[in-house]
């Protein structure tokens, strides 16, 4: 995979995962690589609004949980790809086992259905921002 993107190049990466404590769905960028570019902030943040704007479920403005560690893992998927291709948007994603916090459905909690719908959302709040990519 890593040769496949070095060969190519790559504008934007969506690290997915899931997170048994936090009741939100969650992103944030590669921000603590050492080459972050602070002009990826207003990618960032015009992608989670409209991320936001595309889906009920993706609530604006949880900061990364525990603080963001000084140093970054670059064995980690979006950590390493932040760091080799700065002028891209690498962003990790973490989803709720249970629910969110804010719009809690008791009846089926954090589901399939709705992890669909935010997983299409997602090429909404993209289509919004891919101009601005390199």
């Amino acid at each position: 995979m890593r040769d496949r993107m070095e060969a190519t190049g790559l504008d934007f990466c969506l690290d997915c995962h899931a997170d048994a404590e936090l009741t939100c769905n969650f992103i944030w960028p590669s921000t603590n690589v050492p080459a972050w570019r602070e002009e990826r902030w207003g990618l960032f943040d015009a992608f989670q609004r409209r991320w936001a704007a595309a889906n009920p479920d993706y609530e604006l403005g949880h900061p990364y949980p525990g603080g963001v560690p000084p140093v970054a893992d670059l064995t980690m998927g979006w950590n390493w790809i932040g760091n080799r291709f700065p002028q891209s948007l690498s962003v990790l994603l973490e989803q709720p086992f249970k629910d969110v916090s804010w719009r809690k459905t008791p009846e089926t909690g954090w589901s399939p259905q709705r992890a669909t719908r935010l997983g299409a959302s997602f090429l909404t709040a993209l289509l919004g921002v891919v101009d601005q990519l390199p």
